[in-house]
């Protein structure tokens, strides 16, 4: 939604840019994404009104099933 809302945009489009030379892994392009500055960034971009959805799914942990209900309740 995030990506619609923001012209086809997200803080990390331009990374095939970055990694377009080949001398990269995987593991390089996830540690890239992964950094915290982009995740401020892609908060930045996003309404106010789904911040707070957005913030407790990037919070969620690995095995921690996302509250569906309470998310779709909010985005009504």
């Amino acid at each position: 939604m995030v990506y619609l809302l923001n012209n086809s945009n997200l803080p990390w489009s331009e990374f095939h840019k970055i990694f377009k030379n080949g001398n990269y892994e995987f593991n390089d392009y996830l540690r890239k994404r992964l950094d915290i500055k982009y995740t401020k960034d892609f908060f930045k971009l996003s309404p106010k009104s789904l911040r707070d959805i957005i913030k407790r799914v990037l919070t969620l942990q690995f095995d921690e099933e996302p509250p569906y209900d309470t998310i779709c309740d909010k985005l009504r």
